[in-house]
């Protein structure tokens, strides 16, 4: 054939998913067939196979049927005769043919034909309209017949009904314009059920859909019939016709193999098979091959349908050997029962004599002999690789990840992945078209990034020496380097004072580009400085890091400068000592001259007091011309470090202060005197400063100065605030810490400055251990210590001060502490300005607006959380006077504009007697849900319901307080108190047990004050505290870390055996929950430990569930203690241990759903399909519980249990009501009408009823017996009862059913392949089942190991599972894995260090390979090691294992069990560990009898379960621990199994997975062996070795012990768990990722059972 066959119908076909319109589809059909008319006389023709073979007449004469052929532009037409179409000969070419019978109805193919001879009907029939199967892969023309009778039947194909994603289309003839319809019964989208009237659809330009027409998924367990529209209207010009639906088995594919010896690139064996045309397939394969044809139908179909396809009368598949000309006929087929008719198809194989699959070479011109190349490279090489092709004219293509990245010979290769060599896969395609098949040619490269090669990074420019001033600014010393792509280049900087590397030092580079370093220009001298340079790669959890690279040493000389008279060096040892002020004035000139000298970090010292010139020009300034300092670039700053040493600066009268601007900058330990300093009394100008280039995103904003320990001396006076004050960045922070103004103290001696205070006007930054007792002047925003919060945003924290002076403000915002917080409107949502731990006595006027701590709150209007601000922990016992009108006065705070839950507001304290009123003034706006009572003038809102219009609120929610601030809760933000509160130590014992208090208050003469010295105030926990103990144990705080924080803003480390650390609380004979307090001065913290019994008993405790109805805040008031509620579950009887809490036995509860979100409280319960938690009934109502009739002051999971515990959960609707002793447990006895609705609610019988019935068959048991005779639907409680004993029966009795289909079905997939799905996992089921694993399979395996095992004898670096799993499958056919292609499988697992890289799998399948045969250990590893390292993977919280070693899975704690199992009775650790981990396993167990694993209910971790059951020789299927309500861990799996064969991952899924599949068959291996008393799944010591010697069994575990216990295991403990989420992304990462079933197990789930490798 020398073109692509495309007829007509295959056309339309393939038009339908691009047509838009009608009109545009049936023109194309018509020029097309004008066209096939126009060319007749030109029809070429094609060769099938050799010349004698082709059909001789090319010309149609009458009574032949004339083939359409459209190849790109042209059209092609040829014949067949009609004797051959009505006898079904097919040696002529695939082709529509249209026979023109009398009476005959038109078939799909020749509508086009019809329409373009304008065949009209004034109302055309049915059979005038063309009817197709729509899917979103698939046009298919479908076939509408008449019967002799009239009547009509419509053929769909069978995956259109199981498949959502089909719909049928109907077009009209091109001469019908009219609009039809059709009525059809219509699946409700997502529901199992048909709408409850038809559905009419209608045309739209002559087309029409019918979309969900069934309910698009195969049928459920139980179900009998397809669910589809079984008849459908179609109306035309008012004409209804009848149309019977009759659904088809339908192909999916049909695989055409070729046998042989084929190259690497061709070894899936398939040949290219195209569906020509329906029901017709086309194949070619070359002379004197043998091909295997192999049908298949949808795997919905298979499944469920019992769907297959038979070829040549065989079912699955055939043989032929080409030589000629071959027909082959398949028919597919599904159970009868369906109603499923079947469908012929024919595949025409044809001869060829060359192959046309392109051959392939690498780039060096050697042919590829591997499916898989393996290509090396180091991380960040330009790696690329080379594949030729043998057809010039090959389409080519390179895919990586499923998208393709080159079209060429050549792929660069992505070299920035070390960890996932999997994921670095690029597939090679090499393709050509011959005769319209597609032959194709494939390879795969693996590349294998080693990232212990990382390369090093390279240094492309070093960094320059350079010569400085002492003080002047530094140029960066600057590296540049490059690196791995995907890689982080690291750099330290050294500084030397010789020129070497050795004894240099590492630098703090607080540059944000760390490749640079400003060196210091502060300390006169020589310097040296190298850079070294690292480039770390990111591996997952590990990294991978290059070697380090030297920079070049550079030589950075300082040279002196100092005035005349100064001594020293500039260093913190040695520095600069200065006495005079001419000295000083020197210095300034240093500073303001040219770009400046800042002295960054250069330490300078007074000798003496020092007086300021006359004409002092404070240090730093404006550059020489600029008038303003734009954001830093305009400023000479001064950074260096002064030390007053005690000493005086004098300022001249009327001079300015010390320092003009600062950056940076240090003065600590100096006294300032000014009679009357022009200024502010430090520094005199804070600005916003971005740094020398002015740029807030370039660099680290800077900040401006710390100031330690100095003075503002009695006498001394200023025109601004005492230290410090202007409008900076909020990130230009200031640090004041032990600073003091003193007595005599004057801050604005002309009271015409606004924003003043004595240290700060405006201010960002932190004032700690402060005091002032001046006297404050100035209008506006006047505060004792700041006048107000500068920046929105910025840091403002005032803390462990006082002010014991005078305010005294002609204006508003006044406050004892501060004036106001941020008082723009720029920003509402700016948090408060933290005020914590001071007091005021002094005495504080203005007019209005005035606070004893703080004026107010004037711009903070809805604060959004988005920064810390409180104002807390304060006391006030001065006196406030209002000058003006006095509206806004409050003790503490005088006014605020909002308050929400962000504005955090508590624990403050006023004196009655202080002129306030109230404790604040009044608060504008309070968003809080909580009811409120109040005669203020605040307006209440509650965003939680709504957000009022009001400027600020920015449409922002939630963010509503509970309490009621103004109103009842008032005290708790603000207290007033007496003078006697205030002197007798009640106030001083209020604020230290305050939670926020820094806990250093002492009672003085007239109220609280602070001590002098610091004090630590809190303690934070931190490290790994072991919580659990056994009675008899000391306490143990060995792995605990403590930080105490200090009032005076400093943190230590408080070592657990600290002497001042005192310990209460804890008591080593007492079992249960123990509060241990650790108290370290003023501090103190808690924390909980639990004391278990070494040896725990078995006990019984008693549980009652007393529910109530959802009937919500009505009146009714139910509870213990009122009665009115309903016994869900009475006197239910639950084994537990004395190591087990209430929440333990709660959950063993039967057919009870918990909400516990804490893990403590109870929010919600769920029984009976009914739901009721906190608040369903009321604010007061919720869950509660009494232990023996009282109510314990634990949470559930808190109280531990004792025998004969009686437990009553109970719902209230007022918890305040409640009693302390328990009476009788009310229940609401039901009436005759309430069984019959119980029993009516029972509705079809499932598997999930058993409690439905249960709580029907209990009411109907308490009804009196004249009662019961008014049950009018007694019967059919009965037959629920039997239906339900009948479906759990049967359900066990299918395992039979599903072990045979199922091994049948995985014998049928035949030889098992490499690889954890369908490969090994498939081999072990089948050989331990009896069943024969193909010698292929062997060979398969021999040339895997040969092709990927090293020199260490390991079939992957990172995973001792590779081996493992190998060695199990090879036992289990009963091969020598010592010598596999001459390799040693066992010799590979011979380090622990290894086995370690996958955390406790590789332990767990490495003891389980070893035990599968007695195999003996290599190198160091051992069984002991083995089994401890097992052993301490436990997590000791709850009994179970994981991969993250944090929160137990059901997988892992499986396997772990599995690998235990062998030493159960002979060491008692094991004993105990697999005990526990039982014990958790039936904790989880779901109510129907399931398990999940990742959130989701799955078969596999029900077969893992069953693995382990088994190979401790417990039953599954009759062991109570694991049934749940009557449905034991074997029913839940056989629940999952699929019609014919197989397991679903999922119970929503319709087909089965493959991986489920194996893992569900070789479970029911291990069960069925255990029931034939035959050895365990993983016990293989039955099977003879080929070539293996017998040997003793070998162990070299100590398995004698005199503890031990030959039971099977018992129940000892349950405990929580809950699922983490590290497993998926070690497998993304690759660095653990797990060849063995535990990665499968796991990780393929939380992909939806997709193979994950």
């Amino acid at each position: 054939m020398g073109r692509e066959i495309c007829p007509i119908s295959l056309l339309m076909q393939k038009g339908m998913c691009n047509m838009s319109t009608k009109k545009n589809f049936l023109a194309r059909a018509q020029a097309l067939l004008l066209a096939a008319v126009l060319t007749l006389s030109l029809l070429p023709v094609s060769a099938f196979a050799a010349e004698n073979d082709l059909p001789q007449e090319v010309t149609p004469s009458v009574g032949q049927n004339a083939e359409v052929e459209y190849i790109g532009e042209e059209l092609n037409v040829s014949t067949s005769s009609e004797d051959s179409a009505e006898t079904g000969a097919t040696d002529s070419l695939p082709s529509s043919t249209y026979s023109k019978q009398e009476d005959a109805a038109p078939t799909t193919e020749t509508l086009a034909l019809m329409e373009a001879q304008s065949i009209e009907e004034t109302s055309p029939s049915p059979l005038a309209f063309s009817f197709y199967d729509v899917s979103t892969t698939k046009t298919t023309s479908l076939e509408l017949r008449q019967a002799e009778d009239g009547t009509y039947t419509l053929y769909i194909p069978v995956s259109g009904v199981v498949d959502r994603n089909h719909c049928i289309k109907i077009i009209a003839p091109e001469s019908y314009t009219e609009i039809f319809s059709l009525k059809y019964d219509c699946y409700v989208p997502g529901a199992h059920k048909i709408a409850p009237s038809p559905w009419e659809a209608k045309s739209e330009e002559g087309i029409l859909t019918a979309e969900a027409y069934s309910v698009g998924s195969a049928p459920s367990w139980g179900e009998t019939e397809l669910m589809f529209s079984r008849s459908m209207q179609l109306y035309v010009d008012g004409a209804a016709y009848n149309i019977s639906v009759q659904p088809y088995c339908d192909l999916e594919t049909v695989e055409v193999r070729e046998s042989g010896s084929l190259p690497a690139y061709r070894l899936d064996a398939k040949r290219p098979c195209e569906e020509i045309e329906q029901f017709k397939y086309y194949a070619t394969a070359p002379t004197g091959k043998t091909i295997t044809v192999q049908p298949s139908v949808n795997s919905n179909i298979r499944n469920l349908l019992g769907g297959y396809a038979s070829v040549d009368g065989t079912d699955g598949q055939n043989a032929y050997s080409i030589n000629g000309k071959t027909t082959v006929t398949v028919v597919s087929s599904c159970n009868k029962e369906w109603g499923v008719e079947n469908r012929t198809y024919t595949l025409l194989l044809a001869p060829i004599e060359k192959d046309y699959f392109p051959e392939l070479t690498d780039g060096d011109g050697k042919p590829v002999t591997a499916r898989v190349i393996q290509k090396s490279a180091n991380i960040g090489d330009n790696t690329s690789v080379t594949v030729m092709a043998s057809a010039p004219d090959a389409d080519l293509q390179w895919t990586h990840g499923g998208k393709i990245v080159s079209t060429t010979n050549t792929v660069e290769i992505d070299t920035t992945n070390p960890a996932i060599p999997i994921k670095n896969t690029y597939i090679f395609k090499a393709s050509v078209v011959v005769d319209g098949l597609r032959y194709t040619s494939t390879v795969s490269v693996r590349a294998k990034v080693d990232g212990a090669a990382l390369k090093d990074p390279v240094i492309t420019s070093q960094p320059v020496s350079a010569t400085y001033e002492t003080g002047s600014k530094a140029s960066p010393l600057c590296v540049v380097a490059e690196g791995a792509a995907g890689g982080k280049l690291s750099y330290t900087w050294y500084e030397n004072t010789k020129c070497s590397t050795d004894g240099a030092k590492a630098v703090e580079n607080k540059s944000k580009k760390q490749n640079e370093y400003i060196p210091d220009t502060g300390t006169s001298g020589i310097y040296y400085y190298y850079c070294v340079v690292q480039d770390t790669y990111p591996a997952g959890k590990r990294k991978i890091t290059s070697n380090k690279v030297t920079s070049d040493i550079v030589r950075v000389e300082v040279t002196g400068g100092m005035p005349e008279g100064v001594t020293g060096s500039g260093a913190e040892k040695d520095p600069y000592i200065f006495s005079t002020g001419a000295q000083l004035a020197a210095l300034q000139n240093l500073v303001a001259n040219g770009d400046g000298k800042p002295f960054r970090n250069t330490y300078f010292k007074f000798a003496n007091d020092i007086e300021l010139p006359q004409d002092w020009k404070p240090l730093g300034s404006l550059k020489e011309g600029a008038a303003l300092p734009d954001r830093g670039v305009n400023i000479n700053a001064f950074s260096g470090i002064i030390d007053g040493d005690g000493h005086k600066i004098i300022i001249p009268k009327g001079g300015l202060p010390l320092i003009g601007y600062a950056r940076d900058a240090v003065v600590k330990n100096l006294n300032i005197y000014g009679e009357e300093i022009n200024g502010y009394g430090l520094l005199n100008n804070y600005v916003v400063d971005y740094g020398d280039n002015g740029d807030y995103n370039v660099g680290d904003v800077p900040e401006t100065i710390r100031i330690e320990n100095c003075r503002l001396l009695k006498g001394s006076s200023t025109l601004k605030s005492g230290f410090i004050g202007g409008y900076a960045s909020g990130k230009n922070y200031v640090y004041i810490i032990d600073c003091t103004i003193e007595e005599g103290v004057t801050i604005g001696y002309t009271g015409d400055e606004s924003s003043i205070g004595s240290f700060g006007g405006e201010f960002n930054g932190m004032l700690i251990n402060c005091t002032s007792s001046a006297t404050v002047k100035g209008k506006n925003r006047v505060g004792g210590l700041v006048g107000n919060k500068g920046q929105s945003m910025g840091l403002f924290q005032i803390q462990n001060c006082s002010f014991t002076g005078t305010v005294i403000a002609t204006g508003n915002y006044v406050g004892g502490i501060l004036g106001s917080g941020y008082n723009a409107w720029s920003a509402p949502n700016s948090p408060l300005a933290t005020v914590r731990n001071c007091f005021v006595s002094g005495s504080i006027t203005g007019a209005d607006k005035i606070g004893g701590i703080t004026g107010g709150e004037p711009g903070v209007v809805q604060a959004w959380g988005n920064g810390a601000g409180d104002i807390v922990d304060n006391v006030f016992y001065g006196t406030i006077t209002a000058t003006g009108e006095g509206k806004f006065v409050g003790g503490v705070i005088g006014y605020m504009q909002s308050l929400n839950k962000n504005n955090w507001v508590s624990d403050n304290y006023y004196c009655e007697d202080s002129g306030a009123a109230k404790g604040i003034g009044e608060i504008a706006i309070v968003d809080t849900s909580a009811e409120h009572e109040t005669d203020s003038n605040t307006r209440y809102v509650n965003t939680a319901i709504e957000v009022p219009d009001i400027l600020g609120f920015d449409r922002r929610g939630g963010y509503n307080r509970t309490d009621d601030p103004v109103g009842k809760d008032a005290d708790k933000l603000v207290k007033r108190v007496t003078k006697e509160d205030l002197t007798n130590e009640t106030v001083v014992a209020l604020l230290n047990s305050s939670k926020t208090s820094f806990r250093n208050w002492i009672q003085g003469a007239t109220g609280p004050i602070l001590r002098q010295e610091a004090v630590a105030y809190e303690l934070v926990v931190g490290g790994e505290i072991k919580n659990q103990h056994y009675v008899g144990d000391a306490l143990n705080l060995s792995g605990l870390t403590l930080t105490a924080k200090w009032s005076d803003g400093t943190t230590t480390n408080v070592p657990p055996n600290d002497p001042n650390l005192k310990i209460t609380g804890y008591d080593s004979g007492k079992h249960g929950q123990q509060t241990v307090t650790l108290q370290y001065g003023a501090a103190k913290v808690e924390i909980v430990v639990t004391v278990l019994y070494k040896e725990p008993e078995d006990i019984t405790v008693t549980i009652t569930l007393l529910g109530d109805k959802a009937h919500g805040d009505n009146g009714q008031v139910h509870g213990l203690s009122k009665g009115g509620l309903t016994a869900w579950v009475s006197g239910h009887k639950v084994e537990v241990t004395t190591n087990m809490t209430v929440w333990d036995a709660l959950r063993q509860l039967p057919g009870v759903t918990w909400d516990n979100p804490t893990g403590n409280y109870i929010k919600s319960v769920t029984y009976g399909g009914v739901t009721i938690g906190e608040f369903t009934n009321g604010k007061n109502s919720g869950w509660m519980y009494t232990l023996n009739g009282e109510y314990p002051m634990l949470g559930v999971s808190e109280q531990y249990l004792k025998k004969g515990d009686v437990i009553v959960f109970h719902y209230t609707d007022d918890y305040t009501l409640e009693a302390a002793d328990m009476g009788p447990a009310p229940e609401e006895k039901k009436t005759a009408d309430e069984v019959i609705a119980l029993i009516n609610a029972i509705g079809v019988v499932d598997l999930t009823k058993g409690d439905v019935i249960a709580k029907a068959r209990a009411a109907y048991d308490a009804l009196s017996a004249a009662d019961k005779k008014l049950v009018t639907n007694y019967q059919t409680l009965l037959d629920a009862e039997a239906a339900y004993a009948k479906l759990v029966a049967e359900l066990g009795k299918k395992a039979d059913t599903i072990y045979k289909n199922t091994g049948d079905y995985l014998a049928k997939r035949g030889t098992p392949n490499m690889g954890s799905i369908g490969g090994e996992w498939m081999a072990l089921g089948l050989a331990r089942s009896g069943r024969t694993v193909p010698e292929g399979y062997y060979d398969t395996v021999v040339k895997y190991v040969k092709d990927n095992i090293d020199s260490n004898g390991r079939l992957d670096e990172n995973k001792a599972t590779e081996n493992a799993r190998i060695i199990l499958a090879l036992t289990a056919i009963g091969k020598d894995v010592t010598n596999v292609g001459g390799h040693d499988l066992l010799a590979g697992l011979n380090e622990m260090s290894y086995l370690s890289k996958q955390g406790i799998n590789g332990a767990i399948f490495t003891l389980i390979a070893l035990d599968s045969h007695n195999y003996t250990p290599a190198g160091d590893v051992t069984r002991d090691k083995l089994v401890q390292t097992i052993l301490d993977a436990q997590i000791s919280s709850d009994g179970g294992w994981s991969l993250d070693g944090k929160n137990a899975d059901v997988d892992m704690t499986a396997m772990a069990i599995q690998a235990l199992a062998a030493y159960y009775k002979s060491n008692s650790s094991a004993k105990k560990a697999v005990d526990k981990g039982l014990s958790w396993l039936s904790s989880v167990q779901q109510n129907d009898g399931g398990f999940t694993s990742w959130g989701a209910a799955n078969s596999e971790s029900c077969a893992q379960v069953i693995v382990a059951l088994t190979a401790l020789g417990i039953d599954p299927a009759k062991d109570s621990r694991f049934i749940k309500n009557g449905v034991s861990v074997l029913d839940a799996l056989c629940s999952f199994a699929v019609n014919g064969g197989g397991f679903k991952h999922l119970a929503t899924e319709t087909s089965a997975n493959g991986m489920a599949t194996e893992q569900g068959f070789y479970a029911l291996v291990a069960y069925y062996r255990l029931l034939n008393g035959q050895t365990s799944l993983y016990d293989m010591t039955d099977v003879k070795l080929e070539g293996v010697k017998a040997e003793e069994p070998v162990d070299d575990t100590d398995k004698s012990d005199d503890t031990a216990d030959t039971d099977t295991p018992v129940d000892t403990e349950v405990g929580e768990v809950s699922s983490g989420g590290q497993v998926v992304l070690w497998v993304v990462i690759g660095v653990v990722a797990v060849g063995g079933i535990a990665a499968l197990a796991v990780t393929s789930k939380k992909r939806h059972g997709r193979d994950a490798e």
